[in-house]
């Protein structure tokens, strides 16, 4: 999770930020929208939380969308917004 935070922190251009992440539930359905928020001044704090938002979720957890395998994702994944007509 260090890495991942590191790589975050150091394409952040603001003190704080809210990382978002993306998990599937029992279904399959993506939740890419959960977010916590953090001050870069608090390394350790951070990666804590971001390692407890991992566990809580176990293997449902995917990724944290900032980091390079989320870009990654949804580049390849984009979602799309179609109105009803």
């Amino acid at each position: 999770m260090d890495e991942v935070y590191y790589q975050i922190k150091s394409e952040c251009k603001l003190p704080v930020t809210r990382l978002t992440y993306t998990y599937k539930d029992f279904e399959g359905v993506l939740h890419p929208g959960e977010n916590i928020f953090v001050d870069l001044k608090e390394d350790e704090i951070n990666i804590k939380m971001m390692e407890d938002v991992k566990s809580k979720y176990g293997d449902f957890f995917m990724f944290f969308n900032n980091s390079d395998e989320g870009k990654l994702f949804w580049k390849n994944n984009p979602i799309t917004i179609t109105t009803k007509q």
